[in-house]
């Protein structure tokens, strides 16, 4: 003997207003997995406005090639009268990219 997925009485019913479904969605398995939380190494490149220009899109793009991510740039007050920019960039540990 089959038995229905859903009581006749619900699976009979005409839906009550337009958009509504007289079957509920089935409940969705949920699987967690114990992943190693990641492990980064990061790069710091300052730049003195006064003396130096910002990286060129050569140095940038260099950069990316090695699998630098650029993450922020701050604008940061040194005291003196020019604030210092720096450059911070972020990748994947070489040892835990595998």
């Amino acid at each position: 003997m089959l038995i229905p997925p859903y009581p006749r009485r619900l699976r009979d019913q005409e839906p009550r207003s337009p958009g509504h479904d007289p079957y509920p969605p089935l409940p969705l398995p949920v699987v967690f997995e114990r992943v190693p939380a990641p492990r980064w190494d990061y790069r710091v490149v300052v730049v003195d406005p006064r003396e130096e220009e910002p990286p060129t899109d050569d140095r940038l793009n260099a950069l990316g090639a090695e699998g630098w991510l650029l993450a922020a740039v701050v604008d940061a007050p040194t005291g003196r009268s020019s604030p210092r920019l720096y450059y911070y960039f972020v990748r994947a540990r070489a040892d835990d990219a595998e």
